[in-house]
């Protein structure tokens, strides 16, 4: 995509052994946008996903947010 900009999915999928086969899973679905950018002369890369649990437990968040930021140090 054009001016650094890049689409992303990085779902964190967890499972609970111990739990009731029922409520063991945890699986999001989404995905989201980044960039890569510059603040004075250094390179950063910023992203924002949201996620939608198809598979949760009874108790857990039906949905998430992720928001990530990295300081680039390139060569």
């Amino acid at each position: 995509m054009p001016d650094g900009w890049y689409t992303v999915s990085s779902p964190i999928i967890t499972a609970n052994w111990s739990a009731p086969s029922g409520q063991r899973w945890s699986l999001p679905i989404g995905g989201g946008v980044g960039k890569i950018f510059k603040i004075a002369d250094q390179p950063m890369n910023a992203s924002l996903q949201a996620f939608d649990y198809v598979a949760h437990p009874s108790l857990a968040p039906r949905w998430a947010l992720r928001f990530q930021v990295q300081l680039l140090f390139p060569r």
